[in-house]
């Protein structure tokens, strides 16, 4: 019998990971019921209706993107995607009917990639576990970031008490 390879634990940056895609689609989920609830697309209570998991997918995806503008950010324009109402309208218009999924002309079959793609390489994974908000991590002007910091600095220069151990005016 051969042995089985061991499974070694994950890295706090694996977990971190897992745990911020998962929480993802999870809103993402909420979302899409959510719209459709509000559009009366969802199934009454008890019935249930079929449609292709990379449909429900894709409207997760442009529901997000719609999410983010709606939340004042733009890092999906500034990755090349779509507006999030045209990513919403092109899945919508490439949904399934009378139990036929139509040809995806026009429409962008590699919207979830790239919108997982984007979160997790553009945004803090923890942003909403700590601050309840999206967070882009971007490479900052560094004029402008001194500036900042010049700024806060002296705004805050009366707060700061001097190092008993550090240099004097002497």
């Amino acid at each position: 019998m051969a042995a089985s390879p061991r499974r070694t634990p994950p890295s706090p940056y694996e977990a971190d990971l897992a745990a911020y895609v998962a929480g993802c689609a999870e809103a993402d989920a909420v979302r899409v019921g959510e719209f459709l609830r509000a559009f009366g697309i969802a199934p009454r209570p008890g019935q249930t209706r079929t449609v292709p998991a990379a449909h429900l997918l894709d409207l997760g995806a442009a529901m997000r993107m719609l999410a983010l503008e709606e939340a004042g950010l733009d890092v999906h324009r500034q990755a090349g995607l779509p507006p999030a109402r045209k990513a919403l309208t092109e899945t919508l218009l490439a949904a399934p009917r009378g139990g036929k999924r139509p040809a995806r002309v026009g429409t962008n079959p590699a919207l979830l990639p790239a919108v997982l793609r984007l979160l997790v390489d553009r945004m803090a994974w923890a942003g909403q576990r700590h601050l309840g908000a999206e967070v882009v991590l971007d490479a900052p002007d560094e004029d402008a970031l001194v500036e900042s910091l010049a700024q806060l600095l002296w705004a805050h220069r009366d707060r700061v008490e001097p190092d008993p151990g550090g240099p004097s005016d002497e």
